[in-house]
């Protein structure tokens, strides 16, 4: 979209421009007048003008010129129009930029260079690529400075050179750096040109898939002798074919610290386990739960250098209030996708405070929306995950349910349960789905009704909810083995019940349930 200019002149000036593969620019010349005009197309690249071209623009015609077939592949160039007689210049081109996003952008370029040039909008954050380019028509070299303000007071400063009847391109993400608004001022001693061109993919159709999890509890060597790879043989595969996969981690990973007086139940997991974990495709864990300060400060500490040097992203605890607060960020299928989590199953000493290590509560529900909103800003999409509900109960609590509901109200993508430690029903809410429980994934059940679980495969984008496929498994021992035939079959009519009563529909077909 562009405006039209109010009268024809002389001398046009468009600081952008480029025939790079996925580009097609255009100069278009109008002549309103009554004679033929002779124009001039100057193109200044990187390493100064090129061979003027002579376009002649015949009277009350229009001309178009493909500046990739006048000047050749691969240049990004400025461009002055000059002629004797007043005439109308556009530049449109068209994109498809980097296989990302498709469209294109038209200018009427600028009628004068000036010693400074203001651009209020600017933006770095996901799917958003941005340029300065800097054209410089004078014979001498021009000293720029570039002043780049963020909306919390931060000002990053830098400058270039720009040579004699040539051009410069900055590229903001490289100046202040991802997720970031900023304005630009730039001054100069000599008059430039300046355009700004901003690529983008707002609101991608692109879809992750996440292979979700319920409750991963390490303390197994006990049941398989330390073969820590053994509880993932049987599913690894679909965990490595999705774009991302998650889990809650319902223990500590260390070889320090002391149980915690008083609990019926402690676990304690192996670093060891870990790699093993990373290998068969996690990408994510929880470590909002009941079992995650089992063994002490010291261990919970100890668990988040073991997970960061696995390469396993972490959220929903932290040394402080504030870490357990933060989001992991990580990008799937070119989505950056932001990562949090609560716990509702407290233990007296879990929340983490000021210096305190411990977990998120989920009962700050107006601090959760408050999380959800400000990672919304810098991420495509937001996955909320949950340790709530009540232990062997098949139906949400009404707290699951307002814990849902507000974190989907607050921008939500995505939000996973666990904690009751059997299958429950899944939900749409507002377009984005909610598994209330996932049960039990690698963990020794005590009771035979929580070694029926499922794997999900779910599929979103940006609009909401596109699909899940749901994979029957039954838990021996502490590794959960893919169902087949009428057991798969039965199981998975159970978990269609379970989602019938959340209102949800869910098929079965081959051995996988299917939502929708």
């Amino acid at each position: 979209m562009a405006l039209g200019c109010n009268e024809a002149g002389t001398l046009r000036y468009f600081a952008e421009g480029t025939t790079r593969a996925g580009f097609e620019e255009y100069i278009c010349l109008m002549n309103p007048g009554d004679a033929d005009v002779l124009a001039t197309l100057t193109f200044m690249g990187a390493a100064g003008a090129l061979i003027p071209i002579a376009v002649t623009v015949p009277a009350g015609r229009r001309q178009t010129v493909l500046v990739n077939d006048l000047i050749g592949p691969e240049l990004d160039v400025s461009c002055m129009v000059t002629s004797g007689q007043p005439l109308v210049a556009e530049r449109p081109m068209y994109f498809d930029y980097q296989g990302a996003c498709r469209g294109g952008h038209i200018t009427t370029g600028a009628t004068a260079s000036a010693a400074q040039a203001l651009f209020a909008e600017g933006c770095t954050r996901p799917g958003f690529d941005e340029y300065i380019c800097l054209m410089n028509p004078g014979d001498a070299v021009a000293a720029v400075q570039v002043e780049c303000m963020d909306s919390a007071g931060s000002v990053t400063r830098t400058s270039c050179d720009v040579k004699a009847r040539s051009r410069v391109t900055l590229r903001m993400v490289d100046l202040v750096g991802s997720d970031k608004d900023v304005s630009v001022r730039l001054t100069s001693l000599l008059p430039l040109v300046a355009e700004r061109a901003m690529y983008f993919n707002y609101r991608t159709p692109a879809a992750l898939t996440l292979a979700a999890m319920g409750d991963v509890n390490l303390d197994i060597s006990p049941v398989h002798e330390g073969d820590f790879a053994y509880p993932w043989s049987s599913i690894r595969g679909i965990i490595q074919d999705a774009d991302l996969a998650f889990a809650n981690l319902e223990c500590s990973v260390s070889y320090r610290g002391e149980p915690v007086p008083g609990k019926e139940f402690t676990f304690r997991g192996s670093p060891d386990a870990l790699p093993y974990m990373r290998e068969a495709g996690l990408d994510v864990v929880s470590l909002a739960n009941n079992h995650v300060r089992d063994y002490g400060a010291e261990a919970l500490m100890d668990s988040f250098a073991y997970l960061d040097a696995a390469g396993l992203a972490r959220c929903g605890a932290g040394a402080d209030w504030a870490q357990a607060h933060e989001a992991a960020y990580l990008v799937g299928n070119g989505l950056k996708v932001a990562f949090l989590a609560y716990n509702d199953i407290n233990w007296p000493g879990w929340q983490a405070g000021s210096g305190y290590p411990g977990v998120a509560d989920a009962a700050e529900v107006g601090q959760m929306q408050a999380d959800i909103a400000a990672v919304k800003r810098n991420a495509d999409l937001v996955v909320v995950s949950f340790h709530w509900g009540t232990e062997r109960k098949y139906v949400p609590d009404g707290s699951q349910d307002y814990y849902a509901h507000a974190a989907v109200d607050a921008g939500a993508d995505l939000v996973l349960g666990h904690h009751p430690h059997v299958v429950q029903g899944f939900e749409i809410y507002g377009g984005k789905l909610i598994a209330y429980s996932l049960g039990n994934f690698v963990f020794s059940p005590g009771s035979p009704e929580c070694r029926w679980t499922i794997l999900s495969r779910i599929t979103i984008n940006q609009n909401g909810f596109c699909g899940a496929a749901l994979y029957p498994a039954y838990i021996d021992g502490c590794r959960p083995e893919l169902l087949g035939g009428t057991a798969a079959d039965s199981w998975l009519g159970q978990v269609a019940e379970l989602c019938a009563q959340r209102g949800t529909s869910m098929s079965v077909s081959g051995g996988v349930g299917h939502i929708p």
